[in-house]
């Protein structure tokens, strides 16, 4: 008679250790994902509170189409963030007839450009783009 063939012993045998490499590897394809995603929301600019926007001429007799959007807005925070979403250049300049100390003006914003002053007191500022001066808003800081 032949003998038979034996069967595997499945039971001596250790399972396969993964080895140390495979678990840095994982953790670092999920840290630079976390540095990746938080890089991106930092270099993100801020949402605009208050848009800039005009027709793309901003005529000197006072064209309607070129304004500050709201004209006048109440911040929750301490920094309001302006963004020119108009075709033309155009500034926001802060008046002396501020209720509390004004934060420094901007520099001319061209299209797609943002300002974001942080106001440091609660109060009530107008401003106006040196521009175009019919251009004027409110805001107001609680």
């Amino acid at each position: 008679m032949e003998p038979s063939p034996k069967p595997a012993d499945t039971t001596s045998a250790a399972p396969k250790k993964r080895g140390k490499g495979l678990w840095i590897g994982i953790a670092a394809i999920v840290l630079i994902a976390i540095i990746g995603i938080a890089a991106y929301y930092y270099m993100m600019p801020p949402a605009a509170n208050i848009s800039i926007v005009d027709d793309g001429k901003c005529t000197p007799t006072g064209d309607t189409a070129c304004a500050f959007s709201p004209t006048s807005y109440t911040a929750t925070g301490r920094t309001v963030t302006w963004k020119n979403n108009g075709a033309v250049d155009h500034t926001v300049n802060f008046f002396a007839n501020s209720t509390a100390t004004r934060p420094g003006n901007s520099t001319t914003l061209g299209p797609g450009a943002t300002f974001a002053p942080t106001f440091s007191a609660a109060g009530t500022y107008y401003y106006y783009c040196t521009i175009h001066g019919w251009m004027k808003g409110t805001v107001v800081v609680s």
